[in-house]
């Protein structure tokens, strides 16, 4: 049996960007092991909690078929009660590594030194790596042979456009202010791999999920899904060339 390993944020992650993908992960026979930066529970973002009859359409909130009330929510939500320690874990240990999103993210995740090594490490020994929205802003921060993953493979992320529009219209839990960092501007400091016709389409799509050789990054929670089937795409057939949808 093949072993993700789940990286989620104790300041607060994104509900449907870690139900959803563990979801497709177990239907298909893997396992998931959930683990933190300091193995401490896992902290939702309120609003990724709530169930929006229609908000949650354009991934703001959940679907009360998913939410934390639900069979699965409630032994996801023990998951992430109890999770592993990040700083135990190894790469050789696992198949894949996966980092859920939300604004936690560019707290606890971004400047984690043992998570980038991990990343490292998983990467050259040519497994797997999935970032979802925020989280994508860590591959910038992670170097191999002098070049950041932003350099080496084309990424996606929650874009600069659309956080803009959360911001002003103040959907953003005030925990989360004020931001360290947009993931967007981090991703866009790259721009010979993401031109313009290409930003545009991942703030119009919101299902927007590229898999680059052994990454792969999804825009937010709509995408969630399709990020965990291109992860197991990935592993079922590396090499591969780069694939937007």
């Amino acid at each position: 049996m093949k072993t993700v390993l789940f990286v989620v944020s104790e300041v607060g992650y994104t509900w449907d960007e870690v139900i959803l993908p563990l979801e497709e992960f177990q239907l298909a026979g893997f396992e998931v092991a959930i683990a933190t930066p300091g193995g401490r529970p896992a902290q939702p973002d309120p609003a990724g909690v709530k169930c929006y009859p229609l908000l949650h359409l354009i991934g703001y909130g959940t679907r009360r078929g998913r939410s934390p009330n639900s069979p699965l929510g409630r032994a996801l939500s023990k998951q992430l009660a109890e999770p592993l320690d990040l700083r135990a874990q190894a790469a050789v240990e696992y198949d894949a590594l996966y980092i859920a999103g939300g604004h936690g993210a560019l707290f606890d995740l971004h400047n984690n030194a043992q998570l980038r090594a991990l990343i490292r490490d998983f990467y050259r020994q040519d497994k797997v790596i999935g970032a979802l929205c925020h989280s994508s802003s860590i591959l910038c921060e992670v170097e191999i042979d002098g070049d950041s993953l932003a350099a080496r493979h084309r990424l996606t992320g929650f874009p600069a456009a659309l956080e803009h529009v959360i911001l002003t219209a103040r959907l953003v839990d005030r925990r989360f202010l004020p931001m360290p960092l947009w993931t967007g501007r981090q991703l866009n400091h790259n721009r010979r791999r993401r031109p313009l016709w290409f930003r545009i389409l991942e703030v119009l799509n919101l299902y927007t999920t590229v898999r680059d050789g052994q990454i792969v990054t999804g825009v937010g929670p709509k995408s969630s899904r399709r990020v965990a089937a291109e992860m197991m795409t990935a592993m079922a057939s590396q090499p591969a060339a780069v694939a937007v949808q």
